[in-house]
């Protein structure tokens, strides 16, 4: 890629491939607020989630496991390791494409896909100077929310109306992404608390920003989050997203349902005491190394 008198080529590759800032978490632990929050500041760009990895983690995971057979075979006859890398990071590159080119002025790529917390190994070896923000939230609260996606329909592909394999799921994802956290540098991975960005969304915006290599004032961290919030409440459907491929011609709008009230103890009303329970003894011992209580409280501040 040839550099421009304006570095345009040149800082969208670095966008796109270098050092990109990805979100992940359990579903609906809150990525989507926290995606648009920093890309109310045009110096961030990004799109709908990718699911980029979803899609081609298993390339290399498969790869590796095929080579390691008593019998290789698979892409190794074909490519070498470090070879498919360079192919799955130059589609990466394509793939965030629209998102770049939408705000040509941004110097920071962010991409939101909650499932890519199942994903921080491969995520290394592809994107090694990518920066993890892990955001968590309350177990109790997110399978709250799963169930409610699950019962209002828009949500049947992949949400659960059964409380324990909601808890499940937020226990895997966690469980994958503090564990593929201890291979990454401590300027590669930062964890977030939900419950700390409700509290104080302006603080952790900063903590966000400054994990990004992109500095706010305090006007500008009051005037965004003001702004997002107006944002949600007049018109929660529209995101704003730029969109290529087969969906560039088209406006998708988030689900009635898709944004909800975001409270920090609305589990306490919309799960029964039997599922409280439940989603206790699944995710209890984790929930609390995390440094949540079983009263709903949460160490530490937004500030941390």
């Amino acid at each position: 890629m040839d550099e421009t008198s304006d570095g345009g080529p040149v800082r969208t590759k670095q966008l796109a491939q270098q050092d990109p800032i990805l979100i992940v978490g359990a579903p609906r632990s809150g990525t989507t607020w926290l995606h648009r929050l920093l890309l109310a500041d045009d110096r961030f760009c990004g799109g709908q989630e990718s699911h980029f990895f979803d899609s081609f983690a298993g390339v290399l995971r498969d790869f590796d496991r095929k080579l390691g057979m008593q019998r290789p075979h698979g892409l190794a006859c074909a490519w070498t390791r470090e070879e498919l890398l360079e192919e799955l990071r130059a589609l990466w590159t394509r793939t965030m494409q629209p998102a770049i080119t939408g705000r040509p002025e941004a110097i920071r790529l962010v991409e939101k896909t909650p499932d890519h917390a199942r994903h921080l190994d491969v995520i290394s070896q592809v994107l090694p100077q990518a920066r993890i923000i892990h955001l968590v939230r309350d177990s109790r609260a997110v399978t709250a929310s799963l169930l409610a996606a699950y019962r209002d329909g828009w949500g049947r592909e992949w949400a659960t109306g059964n409380a324990r394999v909601a808890a499940r799921i937020w226990k895997t994802f966690v469980e994958e992404a503090e564990s593929a956290s201890e291979a990454l540098a401590p300027e590669n991975y930062l964890r977030l608390h939900f419950e700390h960005l409700r509290a104080d969304p302006q603080a952790v915006l900063a903590r966000a920003m400054s994990f990004a290599g992109v500095d706010a004032s305090t006007e500008e961290l009051e005037r965004t989050v003001r702004g997002i919030a107006e944002a949600t409440s007049e018109r929660p459907q529209e995101n704003g997203y730029v969109l290529g491929g087969e969906l560039s011609n088209r406006t998708v709008e988030e689900p009635d349902g898709f944004v909800r009230t975001g409270s920090t103890d609305g589990w306490r009303k919309e799960l029964g005491r039997r599922q409280s329970r439940v989603v206790w003894r699944e995710t209890g011992e984790l929930m609390e190394r995390l440094g949540y209580h079983r009263d709903g409280s949460l160490d530490g501040s937004a500030n941390e």
